[in-house]
């Protein structure tokens, strides 16, 4: 809970203020916010509303998602998921960090398609990210409606989220999203909101197999059916494990149009 324990000293608060106005112990704070014991549901819902934070501005702690999904709105895919997909690439995974540890509920939520993308995931969850239930409705997504897997309004409901600071941008990114214009649905592999100071800048990732080398016709028809920029990264940028590097070095720059890395 260090994002609540940064929100108390920003405001002001003191432990033992805070505390109080919890109805409960200094020590028992301190607890919470060091992540030694989790508040119920009733005592979390208080401390946001204390502090006047949303709960999608804080990362959930994994027994919650796991105990009170409803209450969080995480909206899961019945499909494949990071957690189920069978790996493949196991060069390039020995390359990478061994004591890298993603929670079980953020693997279980986000869907995957292909080994590809499970390797292009673990790239990106390398510090400094953090994982997230977050609504891409209340980041403030407005250009289409979103839907679930089964093709169900998403609403403002809560989907598995990397969030990744990157010098003065925050990076938000949600895989396989499901984007509805008029009345076809376009699954995209993810979501991206590349915010600076002044505003969020969103746009679309798509990871190229062993299939998709290049834009097809029907690739720049959907893009330009979407309205959003386009980044396409190759097979060849993430089996070198290149991905996570190149993709926040063309966030950093301004994107008008579809991107190649």
């Amino acid at each position: 809970m260090q994002e609540l324990r940064k929100a108390r000293i920003q405001q002001g608060w003191s432990v033992s203020r805070l505390a109080q106005a919890l109805g409960i112990s200094a020590s028992r704070l301190s607890d919470y916010e060091e992540g030694r014991r989790a508040p119920d549901r009733q005592r979390l819902g208080r401390w946001l509303e204390v502090l006047q934070l949303r709960r999608d501005q804080v990362a959930l702690p994994e027994d919650f998602v796991h105990h009170y999904p409803d209450e969080f709105q995480l909206q899961i895919d019945q499909e494949q998921s990071w957690a189920t997909v069978v790996h493949a690439y196991h060069r390039e995974y020995q390359e990478l960090d061994p004591y890298l540890q993603v929670p079980a509920w953020f693997r279980a939520a986000v869907r995957v398609d292909s080994a590809l993308e499970a390797l292009a995931w673990t790239q990106l969850a390398a510090p400094p990210a953090s994982f997230r239930a977050v609504s891409p409705v209340r980041a403030g997504f407005r250009l289409h409606p979103l839907a679930t897997g089964s093709r169900a309004p998403l609403g403002a409901a809560a989907k598995a989220c990397f969030h990744v600071k990157h010098g003065g941008t925050t990076l938000l990114v949600w895989p396989q999203i499901t984007i509805q214009i008029g009345s076809e649905f376009v699954r995209v592999d993810a979501l991206l909101s590349a915010r600076t100071t002044r505003r969020a800048h969103w746009q679309v990732l798509e990871i190229d197999g062993d299939q998709h080398f290049t834009r097809s016709e029907r690739d720049r028809r959907r893009e330009l059916r979407l309205k959003l920029p386009h980044i396409r990264v190759s097979q060849d940028t993430i089996r070198s494990l290149r991905f996570k590097s190149e993709l926040l070095q063309k966030l950093s720059l301004p994107t008008t149009e579809a991107a190649e890395l």
